[in-house]
């Protein structure tokens, strides 16, 4: 029997309670550690690393699991296990960076 991600199980309470927010909880670490960037310009130099430290090992580790599958034979579909996570970060990165800049211009507009 095959248990899906969002299915629900009886699960102890501790166990239901460590997974109602390790999630949302290393996003908002992931935000709160995040490096201030002031410019349009500085935002591209932050989606550049940003690419090259999330979105590479991903496609990377997924190259090498799908050439695996390959190999083996395989008629199972490619699973990259939870590294689906690195372009979820990448994603919330990106948005995070890019509203923090356009809050900013919003405010310093308002001051002048």
């Amino acid at each position: 029997m095959r248990q899906e991600h969002c299915t629900v199980h009886p699960l102890p309470m501790e166990h239901a309670l460590v997974y109602s927010f390790h999630m949302p909880l290393f996003f908002l670490i992931a935000g709160y550690l995040a490096k201030e960037v002031h410019s349009f310009a500085d935002f591209g130099k932050t989606t550049k690393k940003n690419i090259r430290r999330l979105l590479l090992p991903f496609a990377i580790t997924y190259a090498l699991s799908y050439l695996w599958a390959s190999v083996q034979q395989s008629a199972q579909p490619v699973h990259v296990g939870s590294l689906w996570f690195l372009v979820a970060l990448f994603w919330v990165r990106e948005v995070y960076v890019y509203l923090q800049i356009l809050t900013r211009k919003m405010f310093t507009k308002n001051k002048e």
